[in-house]
């Protein structure tokens, strides 16, 4: 299966799986349209810990980096008067 395929695949059950819907406050100021927001960013962080064979391992920021193939994070979010759906996805093949 293609790197393409098995990212579309996260994604898709990635949003099916963390999406909800979330009852607000009724607030009278909320508009009755329907409001959206996306966004990409970043994060970068190293690993380090014991295996549950008693080895340690240590994996920097920058070797993460060196075998990275693929990467993606984002979030989008719908609303319209007192409900909103969210979804937060994060990829990432090492």
């Amino acid at each position: 299966m293609s790197a393409f395929k098995r990212l579309e695949r996260v994604a898709c059950a990635s949003m099916l799986s963390i999406a909800g819907v979330v009852a607000q406050a009724a607030d009278p100021a909320t508009s009755d349209d329907w409001q959206f927001n996306a966004g990409l960013y970043l994060w970068g962080a190293g690993l380090n810990g014991e295996t549950s064979a008693g080895s340690d391992f240590d994996i920097s920021f920058g070797d993460l980096i060196n075998n990275l193939n693929m990467a993606f994070m984002g979030n989008f979010e719908a609303r319209k008067s007192k409900w909103s759906l969210a979804a937060d996805v994060i990829y990432l093949n090492v």
